[in-house]
């Protein structure tokens, strides 16, 4: 039974045999050899890349059951926690879509310091809509709200 060689042992010899290649004197043999050398690295990042995305399928799933678990610890009913996650959702898409409503429309120029400080920060402007939660955490969730009610 023969041991899988390592990655860095696999793309050091890709190496060797493309310097091999680059000198010319490589033979047939030993640039077929540096082609499967090559399909056998890029396998294995393909099985690292696969193995990586369902560790995170496996992730969301957990972390999906355990807010439903904490959920339904505090007897709140699927439904709804669905309501709730669909009003928060709501109101906060209400709350962005009437700060950037009442934005000035300023053609030009800006005159005075505040419309200069009303252009250079919009976030801001999205985080008082927000209500109290912290700008950072604000802007990252109006924009996650935004992309999920996106069709």
């Amino acid at each position: 039974m023969s041991e899988t060689p390592s990655k860095a042992v696999l793309r050091l010899q890709s190496s060797i045999k493309q310097l091999q290649i680059l000198k010319g004197s490589a033979t047939a043999g030993e640039l077929a050899q540096s082609f499967a050398l090559d399909i056998e690295t890029h396998e294995l990042a393909l099985a690292e890349i696969t193995s990586l995305r369902a560790q995170l399928d496996e992730a969301r799933k957990l972390g999906g059951k355990l807010i439903l678990d904490a959920s339904r610890q505090l007897n709140e009913k699927d439904d709804e926690i669905k309501r709730a996650a669909d009003e928060a959702r709501r109101k906060a898409i209400e709350d962005v879509i009437t700060a950037i409503l009442e934005m000035p429309v300023i053609v030009g120029e800006p005159h005075d310091e505040t419309q200069k400080i009303m252009l250079s920060s919009p976030p801001e402007l999205i985080a008082e809509a927000a209500g109290n939660v912290t700008k950072n955490r604000a802007v990252k969730l109006i924009h996650a709200l935004l992309s999920e009610s996106k069709p």
